[in-house]
């Protein structure tokens, strides 16, 4: 398809919802382990996930996973939406690019992903000049191509943190029903790239689960969320994508619904 323009056009920011509807949800920041030679309580656990270090007279050598977090406090990054949407809308639609494994074998792509889903190799699409790039690259960028979509930090709303103890490592986790909020914007939009976007979210589909996460296709109970888009009428959007895309979106396990 031909590249649309980048700043022209319709141009619109919706509220984005995210809903954990697993028991446990976890994004890392990173990791930090410390040597014990005394017992750690419950307290002393959240004291360091809060305050990053350990009251005097406690050291512990357990390793301990923290949630993203800003100065907002816990959040979901922008970009790891923005992945999201595209890894799933180069999964589903087969006339999309999937630049991740095309060129050489990706570390970021999990290898249950690849054994699940078995993806296929296709050409990688660099944007030079005028020449025409597959919608999911038109979309979400490329390189040389700016994005026509930019997400916010989702930012912790309500529900509950806690502290999981799997596979000999403790993370700590929003509980299911915590709620996070955010927005994202779309640039030069017709109907169709919005239902992109819906559909890539999981949204007005099936049962709308979608996987994020820390052991999201290890264990059931982690890593399944659902996004909602206050006062939009998704029918009306994934109508538009499926139409112009008609005969190249695949069903493929939670994620899709049969028509």
């Amino acid at each position: 398809m031909k590249v649309k323009d980048r700043n022209g056009g319709n141009t619109r920011k919706y509220q984005l919802e995210m809903t954990v509807v697993s028991d446990h949800l976890h994004v890392s920041s990173g990791r930090s382990r410390f040597e014990q030679e005394a017992a750690i309580s419950d307290s002393d656990v959240e004291a360091f996930l809060r305050t990053g270090s350990l009251p005097e007279g406690i050291h512990a050598s357990r390793e301990f996973a923290k949630f993203m977090q800003t100065s907002q406090g816990l959040v979901i990054p922008g970009g790891t939406v923005k992945g999201l949407v595209r890894s799933r809308l180069e999964l589903l639609v087969d006339c999309a690019c999937y630049s991740s494994l095309a060129v050489r074998p990706s570390r970021t792509v999990s290898r249950v992903y690849q054994s699940l889903f078995k993806p296929q190799r296709k050409p990688f699409e660099k944007f030079l000049g005028d020449r025409e790039m597959c919608f999911v690259c038109d979309l979400m960028g490329n390189m040389g191509l700016a994005s026509r979509v930019s997400f916010t930090d989702l930012t912790f709303e309500s529900g509950r943190v806690n502290l999981v103890t799997e596979m000999r490592s403790t993370y700590e986790t929003v509980e299911k029903g915590s709620k996070f909020v955010g927005s994202f914007t779309i640039r030069n939009y017709d109907d169709a790239d919005l239902g992109a976007i819906l559909f890539a979210l999981g949204i007005g589909r099936g049962n709308g689960v979608v996987l994020m996460g820390r052991f999201k296709f290890s264990d059931p109970s982690w890593g399944r969320v659902k996004f909602s888009i206050p006062d939009v009428d998704s029918g009306k959007y994934l109508k538009a994508f499926l139409d112009a895309h008609k005969g190249h979106v695949r069903a493929i396990g939670e994620v899709t619904e049969k028509r």
